[in-house]
């Protein structure tokens, strides 16, 4: 009886030094990152922090761009920190229901396409991160709402002269680009590793000097393969590790494949320019065909599409119309009126470079081939000086948000912040 009580006290000796250990070593892979007054940043809020600006930002997760990005996520909690203590001692707070509202707000500009909480799920990050910075972001625009907006005012000359100053100036950098995108068709290892190959061949024959378009129509029939055509874009629309390849390419060159989470694409500058700047306020009034693309797309489907859409290029009927000729294959084709201003940067850089009468060329999406035809463009009566009340919000908006950094410059100068390991 003695011996059974005396191994079972040896078990149980052994199982709390197990227990013990296990937390020790917990205990040591979590440290203190910064002490912000009251408040504590640990090393998991920011590798949380740190893999969800990677990730939501299409940021390769290398062991360089972690420790590039390191610092300003330090900084960013610390802001964040700042944000909170100062909106608690203004008596304000971000109910639960506020925070769904903005998510659902989010969710519903289709940045990414699925809803914020399937892509954070899908890529393995922290849900807790990201609340607590969508909450820290509507406490600090209480706070500035209530502290600040009313030292804020913009006069009429102040008007004025922003709208001179935006008819005269220059319009933005264009890039004419193609890129041919591989995704992975399921979220596997081997998969990754088959999409990664497929791109690096893809490069490949590009760097030995095939035509780059030509590549693109011949592997389009591939379900995760897609090109697209040449189009103008707005240099400053383009994410900011793109904008950064691209400036130091000339035309004619090639990006290597840029990898995502799971798709990487190759990328060829063909021209840049300055554009010419318009109004927002232009009016144009266009004609979309749409020739649909089945699921299942082989090598002679997309032939017979693309023929189809060649032929209506060269010929998509009248502007009086919705008549176009027979091309053997479902189409449909729409009118639509509207302004620049209301466009997306996809659509403002098709139009931007159509006369009256000219026809896009076709732009291959998951779904349909489509064509644009500029049927009519007018000019506001203005000319290219923008609306009076649009310059007042937005010099109002710039002015207000420089006072909030002043603010922020202000709490981070008296308050207590010690980061760790510097």
């Amino acid at each position: 009886m003695a011996t059974n009580l005396w191994q079972g006290s040896l078990r149980c000796i052994a199982l709390i030094s197990m227990l013990l250990a296990a937390v020790n070593a917990q205990a040591a892979q979590v440290s203190i990152a910064a002490v912000v007054g009251e408040d504590i940043i640990t090393t998991t809020d920011v590798n949380e922090r740190r893999d969800l600006v990677l990730a939501t930002a299409g940021i390769p997760t290398t062991i360089e761009n972690q420790q590039k990005i390191m610092p300003r996520i330090v900084q960013g909690l610390i802001d964040e920190s700042l944000q909170l203590q100062e909106a608690k001692t203004q008596s304000l707070s971000i109910s639960d229901a506020e925070l769904a509202t903005a998510m659902n707000a989010l969710a519903k500009r289709g940045e990414p396409p699925e809803t914020i909480r399937d892509f954070i799920s899908r890529n393995k990050l922290s849900q807790r991160s990201f609340e607590n910075q969508l909450r820290a972001q509507l406490a600090w625009s209480k706070v500035v709402q209530r502290k600040l907006r009313r030292n804020v005012t913009v006069g009429k000359d102040e008007v004025e002269r922003a709208q001179k100053a935006a008819a005269s100036a220059t319009g933005e950098v264009e890039l004419r680009v193609q890129a041919i995108e591989v995704k992975a068709t399921q979220k596997t290892s081997d998969s990754i590793a088959a999409m990664t190959k497929l791109a690096d061949d893809i490069s490949l024959q590009v760097k030995s000097g095939a035509d780059f378009s030509s590549i693109g129509t011949r592997y389009v029939s591939r379900p995760n393969v897609r090109y697209n055509p040449p189009i103008w874009v707005a240099e400053k629309n383009l994410p900011l590790p793109l904008q950064q390849a691209l400036r130091g390419m000339k035309e004619g060159e090639s990006t290597p494949p840029l990898r995502g989470a799971d798709n990487a694409q190759i990328i060829q500058l063909i021209a840049r320019k300055t554009g010419v700047k318009q109004a927002d306020g232009t009016e144009y009034a266009v004609k979309q065909i749409a020739l649909a693309v089945p699921k299942k797309r082989d090598k002679a489907t997309m032939a017979l599409l693309q023929d189809a859409a060649k032929k209506l290029r060269a010929d998509p009927g009248s502007c009086e119309s919705t008549a176009i000729p027979s091309v053997g294959v479902p189409t449909d084709v729409q009118f639509v009126r509207t302004q620049l201003g209301a466009m997306s940067p996809q659509q403002r850089s098709i139009l931007a470079h159509l006369e009256v009468g000219d026809v896009s060329e076709p732009l291959i999406g998951p779904d349909a081939i489509r064509l644009v035809v500029l049927c009519e463009k007018i000019e506001p009566a203005s000319g290219n000086l923008p609306p009076a009340e649009a310059i007042r919000q937005q010099l109002f908006a710039e002015k207000l948000e420089l006072e909030a950094q002043k603010y922020l410059r202000n709490l981070r100068r008296d308050a207590f912040i010690d980061i760790k390991g510097q």
